[in-house]
Order: structure tokens, then sequence, then C-alpha cells
């Protein structure tokens, strides 16, 4: 299986394309193209996109916007998986000479008037609507283009304003499992079959602007270790495996999804746009009181954050209506956040009993999110760089994946965010 790169970078209300008139006896002579390559080995799409640009056209990318997927089926050729991209900026100077062809500016409006080849005039027309997700199939015998598939996604995507760098929360809305992973099911470790999971993943991926090919993902073992995540870390989704145990991950490279996994838990995402470092967390309880924000934090110092300067956002878990816990728990969020606990911690019936059994099976409401958001100002957020998104995971299980309203017959959420 052949993975491929494009792009069709827009300035000036012009398409910047590669038109095919230096190569002698060229069969394809006089067609015109976007920019872009093969990916390389354990290469994300999006570093493929940026290197393949910078090697071609001189042009450094800044934040391009991935499209979706265009894939190439043949009876005589190897598959094809292409992941299409647009881009409305850049810096840099545009090199003059290219081996491939020329550099031409055409109109955007003149875009599906240009002489290329018939397959790429159909996600052309795709391309043509800006905010619509790709996903094509075009399959060939020979070299004649026998069908066309469009795959017309409705995938939700939960986000945050406050977020500037790309992420989203999923949903359980808008993929093809079936049964108690209906439908969009992202856990690949919970009876799901790999096929759906991987489609799930690629649909979710499109929606939310970010290519999942390759994603950051580590075992989630509920305790408060944090990992600084490089792209060779990265694993294939047709190669799905945890390569580490952490609950958290943070890094500064551009082009790298990390991925945490929740059904009741709390996801959480941050991003420190002056020093470009984020960071995605699992905030289970154990988690919090063992105090994973401060490691995540601090892991984020390490690269060069300032707290001041760490936007955090809270995604779909379990509400404070319903998480309802013995006093192991409470206490140990008690001891996190001291005397503020009292507006995170509701008790269940009287209290005033001097009965030690009674007092240690006493039942408390807990607000996990909030705890999360309140600690992080104990640890130098500003409260203006805090936020909070999606409903209740327990209360809303139409919308969400709740392992306590499913007694753990479920599949699983992600939350995801890429420089």
């Amino acid at each position: 299986m052949k993975q491929t790169t494009l792009c069709y970078i827009l300035k000036d209300d012009c398409y910047l394309l590669l038109l095919r008139d230096k190569k002698e006896e060229d069969a394809n002579a006089g067609k015109m193209i976007g920019v872009g390559g093969k990916c390389e080995e354990g290469e994300t799409p999006d570093q493929c996109i940026c290197r393949e640009v910078s090697e071609e056209t001189g042009l450094t990318l800044v934040s391009p916007t991935y499209r979706g997927i265009v894939y190439f089926r043949s009876d005589t050729a190897e598959d094809e998986d292409m992941f299409l991209y647009t881009a409305a900026d850049t810096t840099g100077t545009l090199k003059d000479v290219c081996d491939e062809g020329s550099f031409v500016m055409v109109p955007k409006d003149e875009l599906l008037s240009i002489n290329t080849w018939e397959g790429d005039y159909e996600f052309l027309k795709d391309l043509a609507e800006d905010d619509k997700p790709i996903c094509l199939t075009l399959k060939y015998h020979g070299e004649r283009l026998t069908e066309v598939l469009r795959q017309e996604l409705q995938t939700p995507i939960v986000r945050s304003d406050l977020l500037s760098a790309k992420h989203a929360f999923s949903t359980r809305l808008g993929g093809v499992s079936e049964g108690i992973y209906s439908s969009l099911n992202l856990g690949f470790h919970r009876g799901d079959t790999e096929e759906n999971v991987i489609e799930n993943w690629r649909r979710f991926g499109i929606c939310a602007g970010i290519c999942t090919e390759r994603i950051a993902v580590s075992k989630q073992i509920h305790e408060n270790r944090v990992r600084i995540i490089r792209a060779k870390d990265t694993v294939a989704l047709t190669d799905f495996h945890y390569t580490t145990e952490a609950d958290g991950m943070v890094t500064k490279e551009p082009g790298v999804p990390l991925v945490v996994f929740t059904a009741d838990c709390v996801p959480l995402l941050m991003h420190d746009p002056v020093a470009g470092v984020i960071a995605a967390v699992h905030c289970g309880w154990r988690g919090v009181a063992l105090d994973i924000m401060q490691t995540a934090v601090d892991a984020m110092i390490s690269l060069g954050s300032d707290p001041a300067d760490i936007r955090a956002v809270t995604g779909p878990a379990i509400g404070k209506e319903v998480f309802e816990v013995g006093i192991d728990v409470a206490m140990s969020m008690q001891v996190l956040i001291g005397d503020a606990s009292a507006d995170y911690i509701t008790p269940l019936g009287d209290l005033s009993s001097q009965d030690a059994q009674k007092i240690d099976e006493a039942k408390y409401l807990v607000d996990l999110k909030g705890i999360v958001l309140y600690h992080l100002q104990q640890l130098g957020l500003t409260p203006d760089h805090l936020d909070n998104v999606g409903g209740c995971t327990y209360a809303q299980p139409e919308m969400y994946f709740s392992h306590r309203y499913t007694n753990g017959q479920r599949g699983s959420q992600a939350s995801m965010i890429m420089l």
C-alpha cells in the first residue's frame, strides 16, 4: 500500500500548481497538479506534506488544512491512499526551478478547467467546497476510471474556541460500528473489529481536520505518568499497538497527534501558543488524586512553557450530578485541593452521625471536571485560559460512551490535539 500527500496552496485567490513541462517523452506532459509526494517510513502525513512542499517549492507551510482521503484502487497498479491538504499561509520564497515542471498560478474559479487527470477532477470538485470533508474512492481498470464512490461524512466534533491548536473531542456518533460499539468507537481493544475502528478513526480525523493515519497513544494505567513524545513514537492505524504506559503525553513537534481515550474520565487538552507546546491527559480520579495535572504542566514547562501561557480545556466526562463515590475518593480530592473541595464535593445524606461505620459508608457527588480546572489554577494557569466543553457522558448515553452507564459494555471516545 502506497501512502502519499498532495497540497493545493492558495494565495491571492490563485492556486499554486505544478505544470508538467520539463521531462522529455512525459505521457502526462501539459497536465497540472498540486504539490506533494510519498510518505517516508515513520513520517506522519502532516510532516510529509510540509517536507514535500519545502523540498519542491522552497515554501514553508503554516498550519496546512487536512481535507480528507482519496483512495486509488486499480486492477493493475499498487493501491494508493492519498491524504489531501489545502494551505492558505506560507513563508519563504518560491523556487524558480523545479525538476518536475514549472510553477503556475491558476485563479481559484478556474481550478476545474485545468488540464489534469480524470480522477483528479473528482476530488477537485470537492476541494472547491471549502468546508467539505473529503472521502473519495476512485476505481480504475488499467488507466481508465471506472467508478467514483463518495462518502458523505457526518461525524460530530466537540471543540473549544480557547485552543488555537488543532484539536477535537469525539462523540459516539457518525461511525460504522454496531451493537454496544455503535457507532464511532475509537478503542482498538474493546472487542470491536479492527476494520470498523480504523474506518471510524479516519472519519473522525477527516471531520476534525487532523490526519489520524499515525497517532501518538499510550496504555492508560490510571496513574500520573506523562511522557514527552516525538514523531518516532507514533503508530500507524493499521499497526495499532501501545509503545508505553502513561496517562499523559506532551510534545512540541508539529504534525504529531496526541490521543487519550475516555468513557467517563476527564479528557484534558492543553496548549501553550507562545512556546508551541501541547498536552493530552487522561484524568481518571486516581490520576487526579496523584496530581497528573502537575506532572503534565511540569512536562510542558520542561519544553519551554510558562503556566501563565497555557490554555486548558476539559471535554466530555461524567458530570457532578451523577459521579457518586465513596469516602476514599472524596478524601483524596480534599487532600489535593484543600479547603476549596467543599465547592466540588457534595455529601449525600446526613453526615452528622458519630457512627464510624455510617461515616465510612457515606457517599458523595464529585465534580471531577471542576476539580481538574480548579487545580490547574493552583498550578499557575489563569481562569480566562480555562474552558469546559461537551456534556455528561453518563447522562447522555445516546451521545457518548459511558463506562458506568453500560457497566463496561461500551466503546471509547478519543480526544486529540496537534500542532
